[in-house]
């Protein structure tokens, strides 16, 4: 978490308490508090991203696992059904997250100012999962042509 004042709240049995804290800064970092900004956003961009792309890998779990679906069709339709790629390279699902959970250590592992090239990478990273989502609501849009 960033630097600053929170709150916590347990509850047991109904019974609620709140307890006001505040996390500091590592007095060892050197760096300016918005670089410190910045790869917590990033770090939590790439997180929730992963967790995103994990999301559909579970939904076309399901679907495989779909009697109902002609898998074969399916297939056809969008290259490897277990591997839908987006439009400017060969990335998918699994592919982009494990790449997003590389580029969130990557972030979170250095006590310094996050490089032009990891911001780039990642920058280039969410392109392709919006390429590849558009890919999946196109597919969604026309999944009815794969019933049996």
């Amino acid at each position: 978490v960033m630097p600053g004042k929170y709150a916590a709240t347990l509850t047991v049995n109904g019974k609620s308490i709140v307890k006001e804290f505040e996390v500091m800064m590592d007095p060892r970092i050197k760096i300016p508090f918005t670089s410190i900004q910045m790869q917590h956003d990033l770090s939590l961009l790439c997180y929730n991203n992963r967790i995103k792309a994990e999301s559909f890998l579970e939904k076309i779990n399901l679907l495989k696992k779909n009697k109902k679906i002609d898998l074969e069709s399916l297939k056809a339709f969008t290259g490897e059904f277990t591997k839908i790629s987006g439009n400017h390279s060969n990335e998918n699902f699994t592919s982009i997250a494990g790449i997003f959970d590389q580029l969130m250590r990557t972030l979170q592992e250095a006590d310094a100012e996050p490089t032009n090239q990891l911001i780039k990478t990642t920058e280039k990273y969410l392109i392709e999962f919006d390429d590849l989502l558009k890919k999946w609501f196109e597919f969604e849009k026309n999944k009815y042509r794969f019933n049996k």
